[in-house]
């Protein structure tokens, strides 16, 4: 049979995005993305597209450019460039909901490429997106959860919204690349990153560390990991480069829209409560950021908090401070 091509008709995007699921390290689907296009003032131009997932799971944006055309060749276009906002949400609750803004058009598939992602994010996977409260757990992987809360408020403390949270294990590993023969065993640090939401809630799936040592006298279901945790939590830094997003919250009383993407990835790493002083009567900071170290347990979601006061109060949160400098 002759197959006779009646019509050749080529199209083009200017924006294609890949968004990666930071807990169990594959690309995010299901999600409902909106781009807009921005003026030089950062004011939002002509209309909302709807993002579409390709064949490749890349949500891509046909006619956000307001140059873009239909080609009948192979021809790059040559068009002028903008700014896009781009809004995520995911309607079935497993992500949070993010905004951020980026260049278009933008050759080849973006994957937060112009993001300042902080150390332990592997480059070129997708722009990452985290996992909401109402996510379920992932078959065979380790959760963290917990309030996260500003200062030493004992009734409603302020929630620290939009923390990132990042805990980290030294695992062994052989080392091929040298000699294939004898690979030479060195440490590697292991990272994983959570986000909390506007509320400060936090649902963090991870791959349990590897054992590091691992004996058989011990079921796995009685072994302990142990994490290294620390939270970045800078609010000055997240009022930064405001974008007129359609995504907002209720933040005492009133209605804010969310901060930027890009300001929420640089926030600074914030100080952990560490102790009760009873003669103070409150919960003691250290004047410098400082790491938390625990023990995970297998099969049992670890949930943080705070020492307890003399009274048992105030505990069913991880209490955190900015960072000094903006403590006053």
């Amino acid at each position: 049979m002759k197959v006779a091509i009646l019509e050749r008709l080529n199209t083009y995007t200017t924006l294609g995005v890949r968004f990666w699921d930071a807990a169990i390290n594959r690309p995010a689907n299901d999600l409902h993305v909106i781009a807009q296009r921005l003026n030089a003032d950062g004011d939002l131009v002509g209309r909302p597209v709807i993002g579409r997932s390709n064949q490749s799971g890349v949500i891509v944006f046909f006619g956000l450019h307001p140059e873009e055309r239909v080609t009948e060749d192979h021809v790059e276009p040559n068009l002028s460039r903008f700014d896009a906002l781009i809004e995520v949400r995911d309607l079935v609750g497993d992500y949070l909901p993010i905004v951020f803004k980026t260049g278009i058009p933008h050759k080849g598939i973006y994957r937060g490429d112009d993001l300042d992602w902080p150390d332990g994010f592997e480059d070129n996977r997708g722009v990452y997106l985290f996992s909401s409260v109402n996510r379920p757990a992932p078959e065979g992987m380790a959760i963290i959860e917990g309030d996260l809360v500003v200062g030493n408020a004992l009734d409603d403390p302020p929630p620290a919204r939009f923390a990132l949270v990042k805990t980290s294990s030294t695992e062994h590993v052989f080392d091929y690349t040298v000699d294939p023969q004898n690979p030479a065993l060195r440490e590697v640090e292991v990272v994983s990153y959570g986000m909390a939401d506007q509320n400060g809630r936090l649902k963090m799936p991870l791959s349990y560390p590897a054992l590091s040592k691992p004996t058989v006298k011990k079921p796995l279901r009685a072994q302990t990991f142990g994490l290294t945790l620390q939270v970045f939590y800078d609010p000055a830094i997240q009022a930064q480069e405001p974008l007129p997003t359609r995504l907002e919250m209720k933040v005492d009383g009133s209605i804010s829209k969310f901060p930027n993407y890009a300001s929420i990835l640089k926030q600074s790493q914030a100080r952990i409560m560490c102790e009760w002083d009873a003669q103070a009567n409150e919960f003691v900071f250290p004047d410098e950021p400082n790491m938390l170290t625990f023990e995970l347990k297998f099969e049992q979601p670890h949930v943080l908090h705070t020492p307890f006061n003399e009274q048992n109060e105030g505990g069913n949160y991880l209490r955190i401070k900015p960072p000094k400098k903006d403590d006053g």
